[in-house]
């Protein structure tokens, strides 16, 4: 275990026990819960997802190959819900003024994690839909090969190598 897993176990321990003193305040409990579940999702994100996608940017793995396609369910909904999480708890925290009941705090949470989940499947399928788009935010220099190559999957497969040392 290193060092910021612990600093996180830690945290949270300390913060159920000052929150233990004040059991009466729905935003606290609910915040602590959005924490935890964010705490949840970077594990699951740093364990299992940045392994892969690092291995896949090694190897130059192609987007639409069979590799990317199998864990692109996975980082759909690790993403949304690693933003929406940590901002619902910086939100939660600053605004003091926010009086709700700890399951209003949740579903509004639930909604929100849900809509941007679908937001990012959306996006997702559009762009793997359209790979030429890609790399048109990209200065052309970056990008030294933009192949497309079919593939039995869905989507096309796309190759995209970035060199920074021009």
């Amino acid at each position: 275990m290193n060092l910021l897993h612990t600093f996180l176990i830690i945290g949270h321990i300390i913060g159920v026990a000052i929150g233990a003193g004040s059991p009466t305040s729905p935003r606290f409990w609910a915040k602590m819960t959005i924490v935890l579940i964010a705490s949840l999702n970077g594990f699951v994100m740093h364990r299992l997802l940045f392994p892969i996608f690092a291995r896949c940017a090694r190897e130059k793995t192609a987007i639409g190959s069979a590799e990317f396609i199998r864990y692109a369910p996975l980082l759909v909904i690790a993403g949304p819900v690693s933003a929406i999480s940590w901002y619902a708890a910086l939100i939660l925290g600053a605004w003091r003024s926010l009086r709700l009941s700890y399951w209003q705090y949740i579903t509004v949470y639930g909604f929100l994690v849900t809509a941007s989940i679908t937001i990012s499947a959306f996006a997702l399928d559009y762009v793997m839909a359209n790979p030429d788009r890609m790399t048109r935010f990209l200065p052309r220099k970056w990008v030294s090969a933009f192949q497309t190559a079919k593939t039995p999957q869905r989507y096309p497969a796309v190759l995209i190598e970035v060199r920074a040392d021009e």
